[in-house]
């Protein structure tokens, strides 16, 4: 097993699994863009207001920064239109679900294993650095259970897993752009409660899922 390795790319072993992580960082990016533009129609930007506002929330990196932004363009510039607040919350609350093993694969380690041909390995940061640690001090405590490195510390992601994680974010993508078009048409005309586009991205299983557990967490 090699992990960390920076002379040992697991993308040189397995250069079919590199596919398949271009193919997550194009989709995320894709849907990322939906998600620029729905801010911008949720502060009602237009004209000169659009590359500003598309500006300012390209700047956030944070996947925290970019939650608290979002929803507070909803707050603002959708007040008097819970409805419409709501289902902004929960279908960026789908995308941030989707987006958490994109989030493991761009900050976790990398690696592979002779015996696991056709997957990669990742493992937190911070539990590699507690076993690298454990390795300082094995001649001082042979006994220390952290001196291996724990096989259940560490995630195998193969060809399925990557295209769970596509098909997750891809799904998504088609929930933001769903609510971009309410969104625009809202600008011309306020949508009210009872609008059939709605209803119908309300009633999609994950966003159904989702305000069901606004409402008991309001």
């Amino acid at each position: 097993m090699c992990i960390a390795n920076g002379g040992d790319s697991p993308a040189i072993h397995r250069p079919n699994l590199a596919l398949k992580v271009a193919h997550v960082i194009a989709v995320h990016s894709i849907r990322e863009n939906f998600v620029s533009m729905a801010f911008m129609k949720m502060l009602g930007a237009s004209g000169a207001t659009i590359s500003t506002t598309a500006a300012i929330f390209n700047t956030i990196r944070s996947a925290a920064g970019q939650k608290d932004a979002l929803s507070a363009a909803a707050k603002v510039g959708l007040d008097g239109f819970p409805h419409l607040q709501q289902l902004c919350f929960a279908v960026f609350a789908v995308c941030r679900a989707a987006d958490r093993p994109r989030n493991i694969m761009s900050h976790w380690l990398w690696g592979h294993a002779s015996g696991i041909p056709d997957g990669v390995l990742l493992i937190d940061p911070t539990d590699f650095t507690n076993y690298i640690n454990s390795l300082d001090n094995r001649s001082s405590n042979k006994d220390n259970p952290e001196s291996k490195l724990n096989p259940s510390k560490v995630m195998v992601y193969n060809a399925s897993d990557f295209d769970e994680v596509v098909r997750r974010i891809e799904r998504s993508k088609d929930l933001v752009v769903a609510l971009l078009g309410l969104l625009t048409r809202h600008r011309a005309h306020p949508i009210e409660p009872n609008d059939p586009a709605l209803l119908q991205l309300s009633s999609e299983p994950e966003i159904h899922k989702e305000l069901g557990r606004q409402t008991k967490d309001r």
